[in-house]
């Protein structure tokens, strides 16, 4: 299952902010995207956070970054990219968001329930990687599968641009099959320019 990428714009605007508190507020753990369209749906942003909601097709991938936040500085010691974690999330539509909960609440992260175990009636699910971006500044290629053993379950890739001194997520939407049994590894990576940051993580499916 190969994957586009998405990158969410920011506007202003009260409109928004309501479609925000909306969104946030309650959806559906399998609220989601067409699955009738392969096409990117309309993008919506919420006030002045630096992401909010891009549209998405059924299979694809969403990447969002936070504003940047105060003090971040590089220093010598530290790699201009680091690693987060990588979690199976509830498919929310609005999700990932930053400054979202609790209103605007500022540093704060909006994502759909982390998941360890994923019975068969949820369907619908994201994979979702966070890393820092200390100074970097370019193109990043980023990826994300679920495996198990040689077998590849999910995949998507592609490239995204972080902002230096934010927390940045990738998160692959995709549809969970009847034949996924037991144990999987999620592995993300982020490479950007000669530094290459890997997440990896276990997920159970009943």
């Amino acid at each position: 299952m190969n994957a586009r990428i998405y990158r969410a714009a920011t506007l202003a605007g009260a409109t928004l902010l309501a479609a925000m508190l909306a969104a946030c507020g309650g959806s559906s753990p399998n609220a989601g995207v067409n699955p009738s369209s392969d096409q990117p749906l309309q993008t919506q942003s919420y006030g002045d956070s630096a992401f909010a909601y891009a549209g998405r097709t059924p299979e694809g991938l969403l990447t969002a970054s936070s504003p940047r936040l105060p003090g971040t500085a590089p220093d010598a010691t530290t790699p201009k990219v680091v690693g987060g974690y990588i979690v199976t999330v509830v498919d929310v539509t609005g999700t990932p968001c930053f400054n979202c909960v609790n209103g605007k609440t500022a540093g704060t992260f909006g994502s759909g329930d982390p998941l360890g175990y994923v019975n068969t009636t949820l369907t619908k699910i994201g994979i979702l990687q966070v890393y820092f971006d200390v100074s970097y500044t370019g193109s990043c290629a980023v990826s994300i599968a679920v495996t198990q053993g040689t077998k590849t379950l999910a995949t998507g890739s592609g490239s995204a641009t972080p902002s230096p001194g934010g927390v940045e997520t990738v998160e692959l939407h995709t549809t969970r099959q009847s034949t996924w049994h037991g144990v999987a590894t999620m592995t993300g990576k982020v490479v950007c320019g000669t530094l290459t940051v890997v997440n990896k993580g276990t997920v159970y499916f009943q």
